[in-house]
């Protein structure tokens, strides 16, 4: 594949569509994908070797997920949703594994692009008591935890300094 190629393919149900990546330099990249509304994808990436439910670098699962708060984005015909998600890929030729967890086949589409690292979202935008830079929570001085989501003053009052 190339990246800011669109490419296509209808995966059936149950079933796998195998895509090959050559990484020429590390880099961020962006999946886009498109698929039918209501679908459940799970991509799996692999280094130099082909993917498996077990063994695979990375793995994610796009679409709708009952119980989750995590919804697609529908077109206007709201029948295809759109999901993306950024990784860092190493250089060298990556194995992608596009599984179709559904009851009928999805026609889908997916494209790489290079990703600017400046536009990588982070974990519940710092729950607005930091900065976010390239994927990570810059906490503001009072707040600390991986998204910012801990005040300091109320950590140390549950949590006093043993001397």
């Amino acid at each position: 594949m190339q990246l800011g190629k669109r490419h296509s393919h209808r995966v059936p149900s149950f079933g796998h569509w195998n895509v090959q990546l050559l990484q020429s330099e590390p880099s961020l990249v962006k999946f886009n994908l498109s698929m039918p509304l209501g679908s459940t994808l799970g991509i799996y990436a692999s280094r130099d070797s082909v993917p498996t439910h077990t063994k695979y670098d990375f793995v994610e699962i796009v679409g709708r997920i009952i119980g989750n708060s995590r919804t697609p984005r529908a077109a206007n015909n709201d029948k295809v949703q759109f999901s993306e998600f950024t990784k860092f890929l190493d250089r060298g030729n990556w194995f992608i594994s596009i599984y179709n967890d559904a009851m009928m086949s999805a026609d889908i589409s997916l494209v790489f692009n290079i990703a600017d690292e400046s536009n990588i979202p982070c974990p519940f935008d710092c729950h607005g008591h930091g900065v976010c830079v390239m994927g990570n929570c810059k906490c503001d001085a009072d707040y600390a935890g991986d998204n910012c989501a801990y005040s300091k003053r109320d950590f140390n009052h549950f949590y006093p300094k043993i001397y």
